[in-house]
């Protein structure tokens, strides 16, 4: 498959990037940040039951697709090149097929719970209150707190355990796809409240999404470590890349 010297990652990139833009073309209403983030709490369900009326099953489950597809290919290029470097060369296509396969069903799943459970942080907050704005700092909060906790480190722990894959005939691409599922169950556990946040944000829903991809991605490259209450990752990963950081002087 498509790999530049620096495996998979620009392949990935370009791919979410392509997704990323059918979601910002794609009408409002047809898009799943749509049915949250500008909408009045009490008039939520009378929407909900319209768009239920309108949206057919499949159409949902496209927009949760591509939404996850965006947000989740990039984080996964370095197990991709795990995967080639475990099986034959003629079974690399069929291995990286099943990791994909398997990586992203655990999140397409993950889409029953995530977007009601946007919707009940918007209910939380009565409208004259700013529900909105409300919601998704609680959204944040959560996120921030969940990513420091010592659970979220245990299952970002769980994320770099390398995979065993069998050799010959349909091996490959069985053994890939459980890897992908267990990755994916444990980069779910690692990051599933970030997932909610674009759903609250009141307007610039694309660009809220590659924010949240962008601090995922970040969390995710964190190194393993003793499960215990820490600063989130991320916090970590951008404090490292500020240019303006304080290094120790030698000699003094």
């Amino acid at each position: 498959m498509l790999r530049t010297k620096r495996g998979y990652f620009p392949l990935l990139a370009s791919i979410s990037a392509v997704l990323f833009g059918l979601i910002a073309l794609a009408p409002s209403q047809m898009t799943m940040v749509g049915l949250c983030g500008t909408v009045d709490p009490a008039l939520l369900w009378q929407i909900l039951r319209l768009q239920v009326a309108v949206l057919s099953p499949v159409s949902v489950f496209i927009a949760w697709a591509l939404m996850v597809g965006a947000m989740m290919l990039p984080l996964i290029a370095r197990e991709m090149d795990h995967v080639r470097q475990l099986v034959r060369r003629s079974a690399v296509p069929l291995a990286l097929t099943g990791f994909v396969l398997g990586y992203l069903s655990i999140w397409v799943l993950s889409g029953i719970y995530s977007l009601p459970l946007a919707l009940g942080l918007t209910l939380g907050f009565p409208s004259e209150s700013g529900a909105r704005y409300a919601a998704l700092g609680l959204s944040i909060l959560l996120a921030l707190v969940w990513s420091g906790s010592p659970l979220a480190q245990l299952a970002r722990n769980r994320c770099h355990k390398p995979a065993l894959i069998g050799f010959g005939g349909l091996r490959p691409l069985w053994g890939s796809a459980k890897f992908g599922l267990r990755i994916g169950v444990y980069c779910h556990l690692t990051c599933w409240p970030w997932m909610i946040v674009p759903f609250l944000v009141p307007d610039f829903h694309v660009t809220a999404m590659v924010i949240v991809t962008v601090v995922i991605f970040a969390d995710r490259m964190s190194i393993p470590r003793v499960p215990a209450w820490q600063w989130p990752p991320v916090f970590e990963a951008f404090a490292s890349a500020w240019p303006f950081r304080s290094t120790p002087q030698l000699g003094r």
